[in-house]
């Protein structure tokens, strides 16, 4: 269950996965109706949070590469420079790199059309 650290504590990102894991294999299996519905809502949640614990940083990364690489220091700047009016070649360099990002953050997400709590074990990532 651990990261790999020595010690054998178990990160935040494993304990979420647990949670997920528990409430996956031992409650949605006997739940129907709202509260299978309600658990599934709460494992979706899990997932993203696990995600992000995981994954978060890295992406942060990514999108202030992306926003370097367009010569901007924020979202706030981009979206005003957006607003103000794109030129048709700034508007393809623009669209390109978030294109990139998009694409990069949508491959850390679970497989389409599974339902939450169903398919992939919390922490393994796309399939």
């Amino acid at each position: 269950m651990t990261d790999g650290r020595k010690s054998g504590v178990p990160t935040t990102a494993d304990l979420v996965d647990a949670v997920a894991g528990y409430l996956t294999s031992d409650l949605l299996p006997a739940a129907s109706g709202a509260a299978r519905y309600q658990l599934r809502v709460c494992i979706a949640a899990l997932e993203i949070a696990s995600l992000d614990l995981r994954e978060g940083e890295a992406v942060q990364a990514v999108h202030a590469a992306g926003l370097e690489s367009l010569g901007v220091a924020s979202d706030a700047e981009l979206a005003a420079e957006i607003r103000a009016g794109l030129s048709p070649e700034r508007y393809a360099r623009v669209r390109s790199v978030l294109e990139r990002q998009v694409e990069a953050a949508r491959s850390l997400l679970p497989g389409e059309g599974r339902r939450p709590g169903e398919g992939r074990q919390p922490g393994q990532g796309r399939q």
